[in-house]
């Protein structure tokens, strides 16, 4: 399996397809850097105290934006109740010291968030959202539509890595990689990117990832040969796809 996640989260999902008998190749095409706009960031996180909510969108933001946090004000505000979307996320606030309040049970996405019972009414409610550079604005747009003010704290950046592909390309040219797994949208635009001419070399193999909305994206850039959708965002999840997809084959 080609495991695309950055370098720093890909060990725990490499020794996992190890450990199942499978093999695996990380090649990351996502590349994590602190955000450029320190002092925005900063000026943002000092309001802090007079949220209500704080939403942290992935263990990157919860990495990032922690220390930010750290290098700002301290602490985060014991009034403020915090959400997350994935149980990864919740475990990343758990240890860096934070309990988490708000948080899917399953189906872990930013619509799953929102229909929570507490998120139905915010009028009022002051809320900031720690997450990278860009992406969706579903989560904002709809928190602000239920009454809430809601600012980004932008605290990490996604990047191509600036890796040479050549020995990415030998191996697919020599049939040594037969699934890939993204467990992000860009994680997948960005190994089409790096690949260049050399794309059509993975649209012929079947991917895994962990949400519909990859899913979409995977076809859209054109992946052909099957998508496997995981049961959860956990690497378990990912290897029980790869060892059922295996057993089919």
């Amino acid at each position: 399996m080609l495991v695309t996640r950055p370098v720093h989260q890909a060990d725990q999902l490499i020794e996992l397809i190890h450990s199942a008998g499978g093999l695996a190749y990380g090649f990351a095409t996502i590349e994590i850097r602190p955000a450029q706009d320190r002092p925005a960031l900063l000026d943002t996180i000092k309001t802090l105290p007079d949220c209500d909510y704080v939403f942290f969108i992935s263990p990157n933001a919860v990495t990032h934006g922690i220390e930010a946090i750290s290098d700002a004000i301290g602490d985060l505000p014991k009034t403020v109740k915090l959400a997350a979307i994935g149980a990864g996320t919740v475990a990343a606030l758990k240890t860096a010291g934070y309990q988490c309040q708000l948080s899917p049970k399953e189906n872990f996405s930013s619509e799953s968030l929102l229909a929570l019972p507490a998120l139905q009414d915010l009028k009022n409610k002051r809320v900031i959202i720690f997450r990278g550079n860009g992406g969706r604005n579903k989560l904002k747009n709809e928190l602000s539509n239920r009454g809430a003010h809601v600012a980004y704290a932008e605290c990490y950046e996604r990047v191509i890595p600036g890796t040479n592909p050549e020995a990415l390309i030998s191996k697919l040219r020599n049939h040594n990689i037969n699934i890939i797994s993204f467990t992000s949208s860009d994680a997948a635009r960005y190994l089409v990117a790096m690949l260049g001419d050399n794309a059509g070399l993975v649209f012929n193999l079947p991917v895994i990832v962990i949400s519909q909305r990859i899913s979409d994206v995977c076809l859209s850039l054109g992946f052909k040969a099957g998508i496997i959708l995981t049961k959860s965002a956990s690497n378990e999840a990912i290897v029980d796809s790869m060892m059922a997809w295996q057993k089919k084959k």
